[in-house]
């Protein structure tokens, strides 16, 4: 059964040929080269769907809550920077001082282009609806939307006139709330980006030796964090337990202490201790650093070697 667009044709923002136009020429996917206009369906796959966030949807509760997105100057007022990403899984997911969204495709403003390319397919459909969705809660007011078009989430021809309409056309059609016609992603707003790398790293449906090491968003950028992450909570041991060895030594300067054996035994124990804690969480960071990479390398390796039929 064909799909309804969720709007009338009459707040349509874009013609058909417009959005064709802006389409890119040709994307990167893993090793695969997609060409939009050859391959548009695959392409509009590529931009919609959300299938790793969908396998570990079970879980999501533990990375955001059941509520939408906030708008784009709370996000602004919460000293968060806008960083666009054209990946839909990573859409609305924080890490810190930082935001990913992607911009809203041109195409989803075009009345045309939903009856011709959107109408058969019902998880391209939800998905279209949930990133829609997802843009009436992050450009509700008029400095939402200056926000957004500048740093280039919607076109800046839209103007607010015309968005207020189109929104309300939507809403007529799809609801406020997150009704079943839209993806079951966006029954969240913001994700958060430290527990869904927990998660996908643990969770059944994705647990791989790899992905201990790469989790939900891998890059260079994150191997800095990893770092940071764990050595700065060795730091803060260290220095507690450095307080705890100078008070034992200045104990030991006094002469109620100095001969005192249960002290002198303590103070052998928690510094023989310490030194082994040290040793151990260094070796921890290194191994937890280096391992899942040496085993990706080799499953690299193996996969390589099975596809050019190297024995």
């Amino acid at each position: 059964m064909s799909l309804l667009p969720p709007f009338e044709s009459k707040n349509s923002l874009r013609s058909l040929d417009d959005c064709m136009k802006v389409l890119p020429a040709a994307i990167t996917c893993g090793n695969k080269r997609i060409r939009p206009k050859r391959a548009l369906n695959e392409f509009v796959q590529l931009d919609l769907l959300t299938p790793r966030l969908d396998k570990i949807y079970r879980y999501l509760w533990l990375a955001g809550e059941p509520t939408p997105a906030r708008p784009l100057h709370r996000q602004r007022l919460l000293r968060r920077e806008i960083v666009v990403t054209q990946n839909p899984d990573e859409h609305l997911v924080e890490d810190r001082a930082v935001i990913f969204i992607k911009p809203l495709p041109e195409y989803l403003l075009s009345f045309e282009f939903w009856i011709t390319h959107l109408s058969s397919d019902r998880n391209l459909h939800q998905s279209a609806c949930g990133l829609l969705l997802s843009y009436v809660w992050i450009v509700a007011y008029h400095d939402d939307m200056r926000i957004a078009q500048e740093t280039h989430l919607l076109p800046k021809s839209v103007d607010w006139a015309a968005w207020k309409d189109f929104v309300e056309d939507f809403l007529e059609h799809v609801g406020a709330s997150t009704p079943p016609h839209v993806s079951k992603r966006y029954n969240y707003g913001e994700l958060w980006l430290r527990h869904l790398n927990v998660i996908y790293k643990f969770s059944p449906s994705t647990f791989s030796v790899g992905n201990l090491h790469d989790s939900f968003l891998n890059g260079p950028m994150w191997y800095g964090f990893f770092i940071e992450r764990n050595l700065t909570r060795l730091f803060a041991i260290f220095a507690f337990l450095s307080l705890g060895l100078s008070a034992m030594q200045v104990g030991q300067a006094t002469p109620e202490l100095r001969d005192s054996a249960q002290f002198s035994r303590a103070s052998y124990g928690f510094s023989v201790a310490t030194l082994f804690l040290i040793l151990f969480s260094v070796l921890g960071v290194i191994l937890a650093w280096t391992v899942p990479r040496g085993f990706r390398l080799l499953a690299r390796r193996w996969l390589k070697r099975r596809l050019t039929g190297i024995s």
